[in-house]
């Protein structure tokens, strides 16, 4: 078995769906009893999802381990799926997490170093912003994959393609932009960009990771480039507004985690 299998399992468990039977004469079959697993400190259900063929989930317990990177379970409901995996191939296969807050230039920087490897160090998988998916895929660092429900995703998301034709990607979630407050820390949110350079919030503004490498953080720049006259063709008005909070003390160089479950964002 070699990673698209992994890959393959793993893809199944994201799109697979229960369906119920229909008639007044069906049998309702037992829901699956829920197994606990933790990661990252905390516990996740996961149940065994029966859609996976037998032949992937046995192939998968062969090879004995699943490398993961830049997927922190509290976000985007990665541990719960983290749980039904390990429900599904059982407690043999080890989720190998490799930097669970790496960037999507990050995460393929670890696929292009292990290319050949096939060790622990080497990513089966990648949760990348979409700008690098037409990345990754010029590189050749994806292989292509059509799991179960292919045929019935939609063309489009939000107006532009949900997956590369031949199967090297696909949309798994997306999110809008926030800022995000400590609110035990901080006791008056800001509530507007202009807010952010206000002297009360010194050394109190991070973004989400680096904008050379992060898929977020160049999104948050792209924000303020919009709420200070720029645009999506223009990102100075956003890149002058981080060079005010950082000439006001506020900004500081730190990647700021988040640490709540968090439905549809990308922290890339």
């Amino acid at each position: 078995m070699n990673r698209k299998t992994l890959l393959s399992v793993f893809t199944l468990l994201v799109v697979s769906a229960m369906l119920a039977s229909c008639g007044t004469a069906a049998t309702p079959t037992p829901a699956p009893a829920a197994q606990s697993f933790t990661f990252e400190g905390t516990a996740y259900n996961g149940t065994v999802v029966p859609s996976v063929p037998a032949d992937l989930v046995a192939a998968c317990q062969k090879e004995g381990m699943m490398t993961i990177i830049a997927t922190p379970a509290n976000w985007a409901n990665y541990g719960e799926i983290f749980a039904d995996f390990q429900a599904t191939v059982g407690t043999g296969v080890k989720l190998n997490s490799l930097d669970p807050n790496a960037g999507s230039a990050d995460e393929l920087a670890a696929i292009v170093a292990n290319k050949g490897n096939t060790g622990p160090q080497a990513p089966d998988i990648v949760d990348v912003g979409y700008a690098y998916g037409a990345t990754g895929l010029a590189a050749g660092d994806y292989q292509p994959y059509k799991g179960t429900y292919w045929s019935k995703l939609p063309a489009t998301t939000l107006g532009i393609p949900t997956a590369d034709s031949n199967g090297n990607w696909v949309i798994g979630y997306y999110g809008i932009m926030v800022i995000e407050t400590n609110t035990n820390v901080v006791k008056n949110p800001p509530k507007n960009w202009s807010d952010l350079l206000n002297a009360a919030y010194k050394g109190q503004v991070a973004l989400a990771g680096d904008p050379q490498s992060s898929n977020q953080a160049i999104m948050a720049v792209y924000a303020a480039a919009l709420a200070n006259g720029g645009s999506l063709d223009n990102a100075q008005p956003g890149l002058d507004f981080f060079k005010k909070l950082n000439a006001a003390g506020n900004f500081v160089p730190v990647i700021a985690k988040s640490r709540h479950p968090c439905a549809g964002c990308d922290p890339h």
